[in-house]
């Protein structure tokens, strides 16, 4: 392409000459020239009839050759590619075990794969190549807990923070071995290019058991706490320099080892609207000259360079919602040379982020509380639960409101893994297939009794309203209704109706359905002064049980009234009309309605338990159980 470029750009230059050559010069030394000492400098008089070519022109050709060789050196850069559109590529999931796998570090040749694990209790370093199942714990013996790996620039070492021996940066052999303390204090190291020095920052901004709840926008590490401090170490000397007095985390090394990009978190005190008190900022490797990159009163956090130098990305919460962020920079001074960019990945629920050093992969550590649908046995005679809950596999796709179908055969849940839409799949996630696949927020899956037909909320096209479809993803229909913003359906035992919450009248709205499944009426019930979330429909269809105020609530169909019964959430009834089992404080309770006797029937330590689902012959619990999740991707940029 370069040859191409010359090739062009020497025709060009060529026909220049030939516009501005003038026919019939004569032979001779030039006319008009004048003389300066021993400088001459001709001028050229106009001949008559003999016009000059128009600056134009000139223009023209200069455009032109200036465009030519850009493109051919641009394809010839070895950074990540210029265009949101070429960021494009082969998304892998490199991690799905249950619990943490974060803090993602690449090696130069993007080959490896460095990060922290809970695996085995303790926060452990682990590598594994890309593209194998097994990985191979570097930390082990240490006993301790351990983050924020980073690769040397020969990719044979890694640098990380552990707790052992009261703490430090310590490096280890990415073969594994005997680790080198190199501090007694600090964390999130990165190397300089040439591997002599780490810098470090004194506070880690990682919390690998922090994470959003499905909807909740994620918070970086950092925000609202102390200042942490920047320093670099020479690994020949172990001497000690501190480099920034302001908020230093996460710094990143420019490839030509002059500047050192970092972020400074916004503090619980300081009004984000301002802007100026945290961002993005660069500073010399030696510690002066620190430059706040782009002001913004969103949080950006997690720089990391392209590996020419010329871009810098990083995390954001700017458009409402984590993200993949781009900015060019100016290499010399450190300062930004346009707006920041949002790339075109799939990345919404991204906390860590890494670029390898040739620039041809990224990976990203995800950070959420994911809810884990179990099934244990249930003893309604004994009134308890027997034997230990064994997990429901849903594939890869987080479950959310999850139900079992009537024969339990199938699952219905939604899923935010890339847009909330609706899914039913069988065990261990066979059969997997979308209800909804639009644009739309849809939630709350519900079965009919028959397990024919679902029913879930979804904003599609104006506000919420109820949908239904048959349990094979045809005849997707909405529900016709007197208006409102409906949420969480429920269905009457004898699948004739529907009761949904109607946001907009603070009431319980019916809706009543013919043979064919099509709304034929719809009305509303006596309101509530507060959001009445229904959960259930007793079997003999007397009572509804719902969540209102913190406190499980009942409205009585014959008597058109609410009633509150205890303190608690998730109310599901049991076969016999009789009993509920509820949540509270994380745990699963009996009670008996007409005594409002309560016991506990399930607790897990250490975890929160909620949405509790029994089966029509109350032989199986269903439950979930909401814990920190965190998974690596990579994606091979085209």
């Amino acid at each position: 392409m370069l040859t191409l470029a010359l090739c062009v750009l020497v025709v060009i230059v060529f026909g220049l000459a030939m516009l501005t050559r003038r026919p019939h010069a004569r032979e001779g030394p030039p006319r008009g020239v004048l003389f300066a000492g021993a400088h001459a400098e001709a001028v050229e008089a106009e001949e008559p009839g003999r016009p000059s070519v128009p600056i134009w022109a000139i223009a023209v050709v200069g455009v032109v050759s200036w465009f030519v060789i850009d493109l051919a050196l641009s394809l010839l850069r070895p950074s990540l590619p210029a265009t949101v559109r070429s960021l494009d590529g082969r998304h892998h999931q490199i991690t799905a075990e249950p619990g943490i796998e974060t803090l993602p570090a690449l090696s130069p040749d993007g080959q490896w794969l460095a990060y922290r694990s809970d695996a085995e209790g303790t926060g452990d370093i682990m590598i594994r190549r890309i593209g194998e199942d097994t990985a191979q714990n570097l930390t082990r013996e240490l006993h301790a807990d351990e983050s924020d790996p980073a690769f040397s620039p020969d990719g044979q070492q890694l640098a990380f923070r552990s707790s052992y021996q009261n703490g430090g940066i310590y490096i280890v052999n990415r073969s594994g071995g005997a680790v080198r303390r190199v501090t007694n204090f600090g964390a999130s190291p990165a190397w300089t290019p040439d591997g002599a020095a780490i810098v470090f920052a004194t506070r880690s901004s990682a919390a690998p058991r922090g994470g959003a709840s499905p909807g909740e926008a994620f918070t970086p590490p950092g925000v609202g706490a102390g200042t942490s401090a920047g320093w670099i170490v020479h690994l020949s000397t172990g001497a000690l320099t501190r480099l920034s007095r302001g908020d230093f985390r996460q710094p990143a090394v420019s490839p030509d080892g002059r500047r050192i990009a970092y972020w400074s978190a916004p503090h619980a005190t300081s009004n984000r609207s301002r802007g100026w008190d945290h961002g993005l900022r660069t500073i010399t490797v030696e510690g002066r000259g620190a430059i706040l990159v782009s002001p913004t009163a969103a949080t950006d956090w997690n720089p990391v360079w392209s590996p020419d130098g010329k871009f810098l990305y990083f995390l954001s919460d700017r458009d409402g919602r984590v993200a993949i962020w781009r900015v060019a920079m100016n290499r010399r001074t450190g300062t930004a040379s346009g707006p920041p960019v949002r790339m075109a990945l799939q990345a919404d629920r991204a906390a860590w982020l890494a670029i390898s050093r040739q620039g041809r992969h990224l990976a990203w550590a995800t950070a959420e509380w994911r809810p884990t649908l179990l099934r244990i046995d249930y003893d309604a005679d004994a009134r308890t639960t027997r034997g230990t809950p064994a997990a429901i596999d849903t594939g890869l796709l987080p479950p959310r409101c999850s139900e079992p179908s009537p024969d339990e055969s199938m699952l219905a849940f939604a899923s935010d893994q890339h847009q909330p839409d609706i899914y039913v799949a069988g065990p261990g996630g066979r059969g997997l297939r979308a209800i909804t696949t639009d644009s739309a927020m849809e939630g709350c899956p519900r079965w009919s009794p028959d397990g024919r037909r679902i029913a879930f909320h979804s904003n599609a096209g104006r506000a919420s309203r109820i949908w239904t479809a048959n349990a094979d993803g045809t005849g997707l229909r909405e529900l016709a209704s007197a208006g409102g913003d409906l949420v969480h359906p429920v269905w009457a035992p004898d699948g004739q109706s529907l009761v949904a919450w109607n946001r907009s009248q603070q009431a319980l709205h019916l809706v009543w359905l013919g043979g064919d499944g099509a709304a034929r009426a719809a009305g509303a019930l006596p309101s509530l002064p507060h959001t009445f979330t229904p959960t259930g429909w007793s079997p003999d269809g007397s009572r509804i049980a719902g969540t209102a105020l913190g406190a499980v609530w009942i409205y009585s169909t014959a008597r058109r009234t609410y009633d509150r019964l205890v303190a608690g959430a998730s109310p599901t009834w049991l076969s016999s009309s009789r009993r509920l089992v509820y949540v509270s404080d994380g745990r699963l309770i009996l009670l008996d309605v007409p005594t409002r006797f309560t016991r506990e029937i399930l607790a897990i330590p250490d975890l929160s338990l909620d949405a509790p689902f029994l089966s029509p012959d109350d032989r199986h619990l269903y439950f979930s159980r909401n814990a920190p999740e965190a998974n690596i991707w990579v994606v091979e940029l085209e």
